[in-house]
């Protein structure tokens, strides 16, 4: 960790590129300050004790994470030890793995051949993948015996950078993955490939991936179609706008590459760096002559797909250069767009140049209700604190309270009553809010509302009280609160 610290202090890589994890270490350890859309996953790692060290001492887990035969014998001789538990930690590739197969992750032979030698535990298809990864050849073969081998075995060693295990699966007719060549920052595998294929363009649209303007000059050199694309029909420019590369987009630019050739979606490289927040990289394609108005085959610019991934600073420079920010999608105001999805500093931008704060749709609906009905918390406190109306009624006679109920938005519908919001309305159909409750089988939020008192014997327009409703639907939870 100390490690990625250092990294982090030195470059500043957007978060975008760093493992969640990772990020929470980063804030809990070192203090950093991370972006609001990354705080309620980092509680959810709180929550769930995760450590550095990733295993406490003297358990099973750590004993196989360090080989520790002495250990891992010790455990297996405890009566509730059993060879086919099971660890949940979202440290791991995946998020539930038997013992055997963290043995294979680690490649800890020694634990690994008890397991199978004095409890025959079964190996799985996981087992041969992750051993391309532990690096162990004694567990790599045993697993060979049992397994299958599948193209996530490459992906693995492409992660562990063994250039042997590489060749080997290159033999057994195994792809190389080029996107994970350059996520895992493994040039030589990219090589391997090259080597072993006669489709010189289609690696050169990954070649951008590396950050390389040198890698890429080598394979224009070699008379390459600037425009080449993937299966995915992105260019080596869109990839370079995806990772912020802006030197070598220049190189791509330079050389002809098309600023708005569309990927299979539409999406042109200003898309890609958009939704990352790579606002230097927007700036440098608009002034190429990127289309800041171009739309995917959603209908959807990159504008827009910047405000729903919160990138304030692309917002800022799309704006800056000439999009008018009251620009609908969908028939969502970017407004509308933000509040719906926790764009708390797109938010900001956009009312920084003059966007309506108190606007309300054609269906009566202010910004809380849209926040609401996405259960956004951190949209829901920052409009009520700038004043805007909670108990505000669209054309249905809703509040932002009941949205927040009917979605079983039980945080959200806190803070909005908490705020003031009318916890005794009834819609158009006289509802109170525990029929809403019950319409949406919504037992957090139905007993939390009945400790506020309302009235669970009240009936609404159909003369159905929220628990008739709930037994129509045969919500038993619900039914049980009644009695």
């Amino acid at each position: 960790m100390e490690i990625i610290y250092k990294i982090y202090e030195d470059y500043h890589p957007s978060f975008e590129y760093i493992n969640p994890i990772c990020i929470y270490f980063l804030n809990t350890v070192y203090n950093v300050e991370i972006p609001s859309k990354f705080i309620q996953e980092s509680i959810s790692f709180k929550d769930s004790n995760y450590i550095l060290d990733v295993h406490e001492p003297s358990t099973v887990f750590r004993a196989i994470m360090d080989d520790n035969f002495e250990e891992f014998v010790k455990c297996s001789e405890k009566e509730d030890f059993q060879d086919n538990d099971i660890i949940t930690n979202l440290m791991y590739p995946e998020e539930e793995m038997s013992l055997i197969e963290l043995c294979t992750y680690y490649g800890s032979s020694n634990c690994f051949k008890l397991l199978r030698s004095k409890f025959q535990t079964k190996l799985t298809d996981s087992c041969l993948k992750y051993s391309f990864l532990g690096g162990s050849s004694e567990i790599i073969n045993e697993c060979l015996k049992y397994c299958t081998l599948s193209n996530e075995c490459m992906d693995f060693a492409i992660i562990s950078h063994n250039v042997d295990f590489i060749s080997f699966l290159l033999q057994k007719q195994l792809t190389i993955n080029l996107f994970n060549c350059s996520c895992f920052n493994n040039l030589q595998a990219f090589l391997i490939f090259f080597d072993n294929c006669d489709d010189l363009n289609y690696c050169f649209s990954f070649s951008s991936l590396f950050d390389i303007p040198s890698l890429c000059q080598f394979f224009i050199d070699k008379g390459c179609d600037i425009d080449a694309v993937d299966e995915m029909l992105q260019t080596a420019l869109f990839k370079a706008a995806s990772i912020n590369a802006i030197e070598v987009a220049e190189l791509l630019i330079s050389n002809g590459a098309d600023v708005n050739y569309q990927n299979e979606y539409q999406e042109t490289p200003i898309f890609a760096a958009a939704s990352r927040n790579h606002h230097e990289m927007v700036k440098y394609l608009i002034s190429k002559g990127a289309a800041i108005n171009v739309t995917n085959e959603n209908g959807e610019s990159a504008f827009h797909v910047a405000i729903r991934f919160n990138c304030e600073k692309v917002v800022e420079a799309f704006i800056e250069n000439g999009f008018d920010p009251t620009t609908k999608f969908d028939d969502e105001t970017p407004m509308e767009i933000a509040a719906a999805t926790e764009a708390v500093d797109a938010l900001k931008v956009l009312i920084s140049h003059g966007a309506d704060f108190n606007e309300v749709n054609e269906k009566g609906m202010n910004l809380l209700h849209t926040s609401a009905i996405t259960g956004s918390e951190n949209i829901t406190k920052f409009l009520i604190k700038h004043g805007l109306d909670v108990n505000k009624l669209d054309i249905h006679g809703n509040s932002s309270l009941i949205y927040a109920i009917e979605g079983n938005h039980v945080d959200t519908a806190k803070i909005l009553i908490t705020s003031g919001a009318d916890i005794h309305i009834n819609n158009n159909n006289k509802d109170n809010l525990l029929h809403i409750a019950a319409k949406s089988d919504c037992i957090d939020m139905f007993k939390y509302l009945v400790t506020l008192g309302l009235n669970i014997d009240e009936k609404n327009a159909d003369g159905k009280t929220p628990i008739d409703i709930a037994k129509e639907n045969d919500f038993d939870d619900i039914i049980s609160v009644r009695n």
